[in-house]
């Protein structure tokens, strides 16, 4: 999840994140998040058994001078994505 445009961080913005599945249903509140982050880990879905399993996760980020907050989530969990420079289309 991220922050909006405009948006310094997830702390004043009230939100809650509600996660249902099978076993139960949990809530993230975006403003326990710390100062500055940006974009947060809400829950990781792995392949099980019986199909996926889902686990709460609740993991900020905050970006700093040389990597962003997607990058960090990325390194955080192994994905590999390459990056590279890009910019959004005008509206």
């Amino acid at each position: 999840m991220y922050v909006y445009e405009g948006a310094v961080d997830f702390r004043r913005l009230g939100g809650v994140v509600t996660v249902s599945a099978p076993e139960g249903a949990w809530r993230i509140h975006l403003d326990d998040s710390p100062a500055g982050a940006t974009s947060c880990a809400i829950a990781l879905i792995t392949p099980g058994r019986e199909g996926l399993n889902l686990r709460r996760e609740g993991q900020w980020f905050t970006p700093h001078l040389y990597l962003g907050s997607q990058q960090q989530l990325d390194a955080a969990y192994g994905f590999g994505l390459a990056w590279g420079v890009g910019t959004k289309p005008p509206r």
